[in-house]
């Protein structure tokens, strides 16, 4: 017959499941040791409603928000990209837009009002599209360097 001893780390384990919950959450190790982990972040939902009412609070069609504010309204220390991804998302299904910046932070545009925007139409600003090669339309763009993704 085997002993429990010659590993004390499974008696110990055994007796720990025996008398406490497991939150699996959490995982063994926390939960043996009573480590609660309390941070729950807001949902992207509850974020973008968040961003939405902002903008409209400010009475104003469009408003620029910094990194630092939508990481307190988001209760989150590093705002990764598919949270960023998904949350723009969101904002797009409560009518707000929201674009990154260059300098940092995001504007925020009611897509209400871009109704109202004159439309770019084809035949009047680009009859000679077809002709026109992508070296063209780059130095066009006039954008810099550091900006083209190729």
């Amino acid at each position: 017959m085997r002993s429990t001893t010659a590993r004390p780390g499974i008696a110990w384990r055994r007796k720990t499941l025996t008398n406490q919950k497991i939150n699996p959450k959490i995982g063994f190790l926390k939960s043996c040791i009573g480590i609660q982990m309390t941070t729950k972040y807001p949902s992207i939902e509850a974020v973008a409603l968040r961003l939405a009412v902002l903008l409209k609070r400010t009475g104003k069609t469009r408003a620029r928000v910094s990194d630092k504010t939508l990481r307190i309204l988001s209760g989150r220390t590093t705002l990764r990209d598919a949270f960023v991804i998904n949350m723009r998302s969101v904002l797009e299904e409560y009518g707000v837009v929201a674009v990154r910046l260059d300098r940092g932070g995001f504007a925020l545009i009611a897509t209400s009002a871009l109704e109202g925007a004159p439309p770019a139409l084809v035949k009047n600003l680009m009859p000679d599209f077809k002709r026109l090669t992508e070296e063209e339309l780059w130095n066009e763009l006039e954008l810099p360097d550091d900006e083209v993704n190729e």
